[in-house]
């Protein structure tokens, strides 16, 4: 593996499985939420954080935009799956590169 290794939050690793898992599709807010927080939640729009805290994650090691926003329809996320489980391989074609992605225990 000749990639980075990111450590996600509990949380923000099931949005990001989400996204992966749906590829190419547009991914709603609403069907994000419902996905990812099963009961309601006391934060407005916990979808629009989490995606704010992965896009900053990326950011450090990648110049282009894993995630994109579909203006009135949602998120996408601009990679490809290779395994999904406790961690996650995500490979770049188009900028010929990867990642390994770990999410963290809940403590």
């Amino acid at each position: 593996f000749d990639g980075n290794i990111i450590y996600f939050t509990p949380i923000e690793f099931k949005v990001l499985v989400y996204l992966v898992q749906k590829g190419e599709n547009v991914s709603s807010r609403e069907n994000i939420f419902s996905s990812v927080w099963k009961k309601e939640t006391s934060k407005a729009n916990p979808v629009d954080v989490y995606i704010r805290h992965l896009r900053k994650k990326f950011s450090q090691y990648f110049d282009f935009d894993v995630i994109k926003t579909v203006r009135n329809e949602g998120y996408t996320i601009n990679g490809t799956r290779i395994a999904v489980g406790e961690k996650l391989y995500l490979k770049f074609p188009n900028y010929a590169c990867e990642a390994f992605c770990i999410g963290l225990q809940e403590q």
